[in-house]
């Protein structure tokens, strides 16, 4: 396996959407940053919890595959899913839970979200409708920080790549986590400053 590549470790709980009918169990998915030292406990990593909303079938796009690696990995060109979880259905779920987990606090991530006609997403190419998006700094040693996006149905694949000040970009303001269980807090930097709560 190539250096920096991210792949599922742990897959587990289902989710259902409540206005859906029960099919396959939807899983939470747990991606590892492979290269990295191993079995040293929780306190010694740092976990993103990544919640995608997603829409319902549209343009006989039925099927979502989400891909997680690190920014080695440029968005214009596809990337191996070889190890990548199997693709969900949009007609089992609304919600897809991802657990990433690093040991370097200082890497970035890159994320696509493919939406597919085939139920293992083998049509899926630089030309499939999809979302890509880049985070910020979303780790931090010894906490769990999360992301939350609302998707709505993709009709083509994007132009240009999560640049900061895009919508697609996840400044790291906007990783939740360290606020003392705030649940009003949407700017996660003290004040004005670029210091995450996470990093006092």
């Amino acid at each position: 396996m190539r250096p920096n590549t991210i792949s599922p470790k742990v897959q587990g709980r289902s989710a259902r959407a409540p206005n859906r009918p029960l099919a396959t169990p939807r899983f939470t998915l747990l991606f590892i940053l492979v290269g990295l030292a191993w079995g040293t406990g929780c306190a010694r990593n740092a976990f993103l919890e990544i919640e995608l909303r997603l829409p319902g079938v549209e343009n006989g796009l039925r099927y979502v595959s989400t891909q997680v690696r690190d920014p080695g990995f440029a968005f214009s060109v596809n990337w191996d899913r070889s190890g990548d979880p199997a693709p969900v259905d949009l007609q089992d779920v609304d919600v897809e839970n991802l657990s990433v987990e690093s040991k370097d606090e200082s890497k970035d991530i890159h994320i696509k979200v493919l939406f597919c006609t085939d139920p293992n997403c083998t049509d899926a190419n630089t030309n499939t409708p999809q979302f890509w998006f880049a985070v910020e700094h979303p780790f931090y040693i010894g906490e769990r920080t999360r992301w939350t996006r609302t998707l709505t149905s993709p009709t083509a694949p994007p132009t240009e790549e999560p640049q900061p000040g895009k919508d697609t970009y996840i400044d790291k303001c906007e990783v939740q986590g360290c606020a003392g269980g705030s649940t009003s807090v949407t700017n996660f930097c003290v004040g004005s400053t670029n210091t995450h709560f996470c990093e006092r």
